[in-house]
């Protein structure tokens, strides 16, 4: 789309105050370009993020160089956006971040601070607002509306790609229940994928998708929700956190080092939602009650060391075991039950000790099966992550893997031909997508490999303009060795999913390698290489095993 010749207003730098880069950056917009040049001195960071932002989307630029920064804002006309980066002087005594916000409203040219002119701005000119109320990609904004308002944030940090994020987007945040509890927050949905947003999952040691965070005016985390939850059971946590009156955590951490019983369990679920399993233990061990968070902070304590080293296999399986004594009827030690089955690739060297407890499994997971008041009891006791609506679908894929590790095949096959039949009859819909990419895994356990194939071909057509769904089609036909079907789907994925453009770039550099087409695949790798995301320490293994590739075309 070409650009609109319109007048914006422009407001630089967030700072209220000067700064040593202030001043050493020079714009141009010609030709559908945003061009920004660097006064002598001074280079523009090409290691930190930089990006276009337009109704909660972001774009990288085209040209990222010391000396030259471009953003193509073809698809942009019209619309508010806003460009950020980062400045540097050459002496590398500072390096600061520059913002450049534009408004599609007509209006002078100036040079204020962003903060001096953000609070006479409406909310609608300067920021994204979704269609269930959340702030899309603007921490600044929220906070500054909490700040005014006298409200807390409750931040949503997900993905698109992640199956409990997308449920909670179309399954609750949409509800009437959710809209009326979650009226006194400022709501702000963050996509963890952007670049943008990288360092605030980062500052919060966010370590799982969905996380929800409650933030107080200032940005500080008074509380946090971890994984899909339904709407009765979010809106529930949600008022008994709000009624609480939450100010700090150091105040609850006071008190729960005073021996406060309620404040030591509000510590350890809290370290367990942060994945902080260590402190999850510590706190569970000190109120001493023997629950399932405490059971999984422990294993997944031990599980984190490397198990090859006998003294920490041993150490491991003794946590396992632990629990199973302990809760010996929970899903808890069913799954530590398969957890030590688990260790073992060859199955016939599996202790005696371990078969019985497999026959165990077996004889639980079967009952189960048989009886769904049974399964919802079960999980309800459970409440470590909530499976709805695959509870019977969970029974039976954990029945399977128990009974394959017991090498009953004849068991094995008959749970299998009972999963299939249960996945075949699930009233599923494209208009619960989250729904649909929880499920997959269960298909796949159940070797319905058609069916994974006509869903995911469902949600493309149901969703055509969302990358998501087309990577996730040319995973399945990469797994199903048929390229030739892959590479439109890659090819799609990269066209419309800058937020992973670079792992999505890698994947069709691989199909394009299967398919013999070596020069499309050189120039997939140069385009995934010339991202900010290459340079990256996290995706340092990613990098290499590109350049490994294009040496081998």
């Amino acid at each position: 789309m070409k650009i609109l010749i319109s007048i914006f207003a422009l407001f630089f730098s967030l700072a209220c105050f000067a700064r040593l880069t202030d001043g050493k950056v020079q714009v141009a917009v010609k030709d559908n370009k945003w061009t920004a040049t660097i006064a002598s001195g001074f280079h523009f960071n090409k290691e930190a993020p930089a990006a276009l932002m337009a109704n909660g989307k972001e774009i990288s630029p085209s040209t990222k160089e010391e000396q030259k920064m471009v953003f193509d804002i073809s698809s942009v006309a019209g619309k508010s956006y806003e460009i950020s980066f980062y400045v540097c002087d050459d002496k590398k005594t500072v390096c600061e971040e520059h913002k450049f916000a534009y408004r599609s409203e007509a209006g002078l040219v100036g040079d204020k601070p962003l903060k001096a002119v953000r609070k006479e701005l409406p909310v609608s000119s300067k920021v994204h607002v979704n269609s269930h109320g959340f702030i899309e990609n603007n921490l600044e904004a929220a906070l500054l509306k909490a700040s005014k308002e006298k409200k807390l944030v409750l931040v949503d940090f997900g993905a698109p790609w992640c199956p409990a994020c997308v449920r909670l987007e179309t399954e609750v945040f949409g509800t009437a229940e959710f809209k009326k509890a979650s009226k006194k927050l400022v709501k702000l949905a963050l996509n963890a994928d952007m670049q943008t947003n990288k360092e605030f999952g980062e500052k919060y040691a966010i370590r799982a998708l969905p996380t929800l965070l409650i933030l107080n005016e200032k940005g500080e985390e008074l509380y946090r929700i971890l994984d899909f939850k339904p709407a009765p059971a979010l809106v529930a946590e949600l008022k008994s956190v709000l009624s609480k009156k939450l100010t700090s955590l150091a105040d609850v951490q006071k008190k729960a080092e005073a021996g406060d019983k309620a404040a030591m369990t509000f510590m350890a679920e809290q370290a367990f939602n942060r994945l902080d399993l260590e402190s999850a233990v510590k706190w569970y061990a000190k109120v001493g009650e023997m629950n399932h968070f405490y059971a999984y902070s422990e294993m997944g304590l031990a599980a984190d060391k490397d198990l090859k080293d006998q003294k920490n296999r041993d150490a491991y399986i003794a946590i396992l075991k632990k629990w199973i004594q302990k809760q010996p009827e929970s899903y808890t030690a069913i799954t530590a039950r398969n957890d030590w089955a688990g260790l073992y690739e060859d199955k016939k060297k599996i202790p005696a000790e371990l078969k019985a407890e497999l026959q165990k499994n077996l004889e639980l997971l079967s009952g189960f099966a048989l009886s769904e008041e049974k399964t919802k009891k079960l999980f309800a006791e459970w409440k470590v992550s909530d499976l709805a609506p695959f509870e019977h679908e969970e029974i039976l894929a954990t029945l399977h893997t128990s009974s394959t590790a017991a090498q009953n095949e004849k068991l094995a096959d008959a749970v299998k031909a009972q999963l299939q039949q249960s996945l075949q009859k699930k009233n599923l819909s494209v208009d619960r997508p989250g729904e649909i990419l929880a499920g997959l895994p269960y298909f796949r356990k159940a070797g319905l490999a058609k069916e994974e194939g006509e869903w995911l071909q469902k949600l493309v057509t149901a969703y055509p303009d969302t990358y998501v769904y087309h990577m996730k089609l040319s995973a399945y036909y990469v797994r199903q060795k048929d390229f030739t079907k892959a590479l439109p789907e890659a090819k799609k994925a990269v066209e419309l999913g800058s937020d992973l453009k670079f792992m999505n770039l890698k994947n069709l550099a691989e199909i394009q390698k299967n398919l013999k087409l070596k020069d499309e695949a050189k120039a997939s790798i140069d385009q995934a290489l010339s991202l900010p995301e290459a340079k990256l320490e996290k995706y340092k293994a990613t990098t290499t095993a590109l350049t490994e590739m294009k040496k081998s075309l």
